[in-house]
């Protein structure tokens, strides 16, 4: 009988004694199932771009412009700025006064600063704006500064992130496949594709326990994202994104064959019933937050223990991590506000025996195209592309430092400006005591571009000196590797994502600032301050005021008039950004930079836009 699984209850008996002698049944270099990679892949793709995106500006900056200058006319052409100076304003000003009854102000204002800056994507998953896609462009940069670095002389463990992820991109174009490593992973974690035997882990903490551990040391839990971060603490997510990607996927007949199991109709239909019932689940968790974007609900600190969630035991999550990392139950969280819900309603609408062999699914159809190159898109194609991000995140999983060190260095100069420009926005917005709770450190620590232990090249190469060479069978590498972290990686240590897409304030206050916001178009060691402050300022200014906010602050009484939206349009983040620019202004004003009286322009922005944008904020000072 098959290791990945025997007979299913949904199944029947009669179906295992026909499968049960071809269990060993293996996909040919011939049996290219083209047809339904295209389809696979695009799901991949939306949950991969959307994982992996941060959020990025065009920095163009204009200046000359004098505070005591009469009112012009908005630009002709598309300029899309943002004032700070008292010039600018009074422009906005004086054409606000006879144009205001043409737009509303705060979708302007949402549009710009909160669009920019925002988290709400599009219905399809990938972001509204122009920075998405350009951010989707420099990661397949990436791709290619890799691919160019791993053919150099050097070594260390900048090439040994480049040859892996070279490795995972050539997949593609080989014409082996490693069928029996995948296998050999699933037999490893004890996956079964149905009738999963008595020792198989399906009671409801078990199955919990699998996922922190696919989370953690493996990033292939649909359900759940848990990576290290500062000292004896954890960053514990759902994994909202590429739950929605593996629920877009139709079912694939041909990962039945990478898994060594033969095709039959009982197992499409056990696949689809898996898939309805998780579908299921992802409504109802998403059902409760409807009308929830009129408030935002404060970040709670607390520990891994106290995750727990109806459907398992009050121990579960304490136990599982535990079991499965190297950090303790005590270890301190950031609860996301949809962690627990999100958790429950799967667990209520699925059975635990049932959300196992879901989750055996999802993994095999996670790491099928990693074995099997008639699964990665033909070149040039959508699916290739939707392939390389799902390189890149799996590479960045177990060696992320090694790649951000492939885009940028960072400088003595560069910390000290990003820590400099932190404190100023930080004694701003320690002064909103009204909005916003004390700071867990005053003024914030800062950790910028790279977790300290990674932080030079030296450092860098002795760190990963432990972990295996590439040897050309991905796979097999990348789970070697994978293995590598798990034993290198110390809960007494900083940690943090340096390749993320945004800022983040950790659960002890720390401020990260990861590599991709410390090039244009967020930030340049020696670009103007309208830019910096407009681009990684407002980013910072933002997640401090997300991370602090009191509750019950940001009902709709307490936006400013001119700054509401429509009835029944989104409001998420208005006045978080609201508040944040208010600060930006500030410490944009204290450095007297006259010469750069706008924020980088934004191309989709028009000038009527950026005058109703400016009478919003305007107003709103009296408030801030």
């Amino acid at each position: 009988m098959s290791e990945l699984g025997s007979a299913s209850p949904l199944v029947g008996s009669n179906h295992v004694q026909q499968t049960e002698p071809q269990e060993n049944v293996a996909i040919s270099d011939q049996s290219s199932p083209r047809i339904v990679a295209l389809a696979w892949c695009v799901g991949a793709l939306v949950g991969i771009v959307v994982g992996l995106l941060p959020f990025v500006l065009y920095a163009y900056v204009r200046g000359e412009q004098s505070a005591t200058s009469l009112p012009l006319a908005p630009p002709e052409r598309d300029d899309g700025s943002v004032c700070y100076t008292s010039g600018c304003i009074a422009t906005a000003d004086y054409f606000r006064d006879t144009l205001n009854p043409l737009v509303e102000p705060c979708r302007n204002f949402e549009e710009h600063v909160c669009g920019r800056f925002g988290e709400r994507v599009g219905a399809a998953g990938l972001g509204q704006s122009i920075m998405h896609r350009e951010l989707a462009l420099s990661y397949l940069r990436l791709g290619l500064v890799a691919e160019r670095y791993a053919l150099s002389p050097v070594s260390g463990a900048r090439h040994k992130a480049a040859t892996l992820l070279r490795d995972c991109r050539a997949i593609s174009s080989s014409r082996r496949s490693h069928h029996d490593v995948l296998r050999q992973f699933m037999r490893r974690l004890d996956l079964y594709l149905f009738n999963p035997p008595p020792s198989a882990p399906t009671s409801a903490d078990r199955v919990l326990a699998l996922h922190v551990e696919l989370a953690y040391a493996y990033g292939l839990s649909a359900l759940l994202r848990i990576r290290p971060n500062v000292a004896h603490s954890l960053a514990v997510d759902v994994n909202d994104a590429y739950l929605r990607s593996a629920l877009s996927r139709p079912s694939d007949t041909h990962v039945m064959v990478v898994a060594g199991v033969v095709q039959s109709l009982e197992l499409l239909k056990l696949r689809q019933a898996l898939h309805n019932s998780m579908v299921s689940a992802v409504a109802d968790a998403s059902s409760a937050f409807q009308g929830s974007d009129t408030e935002t609900t404060p970040v709670v600190v607390k520990k891994v223990e106290d995750l727990a969630f109806p459907g398992v035991s009050a121990s579960a999550f304490g136990d599982a991590i535990e079991a499965k990392t190297p950090y303790s139950r005590n270890s301190s969280v950031l609860e996301p506000s949809r962690l627990k819900a999100a958790l429950e309603s799967v667990w209520k609408h699925m059975a635990p025996p049932d959300l196992f062999l879901w989750t055996s699914w999802d993994v095999l159809e996670q790491t099928a195209q990693l074995v099997e190159p008639s699964l990665t898109g033909s070149p040039g194609s959508v699916e290739e592309e939707a392939f390389t991000f799902f390189c890149l995140r799996m590479v960045a999983h177990v060696m992320e430092p090694a790649l951000a060190a492939l885009i940028h260095l960072v400088s003595d100069k560069e910390r000290a400006d990003v820590t400099g420009m932190t404190n100023a926005i930080a004694s701003c917005l320690g002064k909103k005591k009204q909005w916003l709770s004390a700071f867990s450190t005053s003024p914030p620590l800062v950790a910028v571009g790279m977790p300290p232990y990674v932080d030079s090249v030296k450092l860098l190469d002795a760190f990963y000196a432990s972990f295996p060479t590439p040897r050309g069978s991905f796979f097999e590498d990348w789970l070697s590797t994978a293995e590598a972290w798990r034993k290198r990686v110390s809960p007494h240590d900083l940690h943090f994502d340096p390749l993320d897409g945004d800022v983040e304030v950790a659960a002890n206050g720390m401020v990260l600032v990861p590599v991709p916001l410390l090039a244009v178009p967020f930030y340049a060691s020696d670009g103007p301050a309208a830019a910096n402050l407009g681009g990684l300022g407002h980013l910072i200014a933002r997640r401090l005021v997300t991370r602090y906010l009191k509750a019950g602050v940001t009902n709709a009484s307490t936006v400013p008039a001119e700054c509401r939206s429509p009835h029944g349009s989104p409001t998420d983040g208005v006045f978080e950004n609201l508040l944040a620019y208010e600060c930006v202004r500030v410490v944009f004003d204290a450095t007297n930079a006259s010469a750069d009286p706008r924020l980088p322009r934004l191309p989709s922005l028009n000038p009527l836009r950026m005058v109703y944008t400016v009478g919003c904020l305007t107003n709103s000072r009296s408030i801030f």
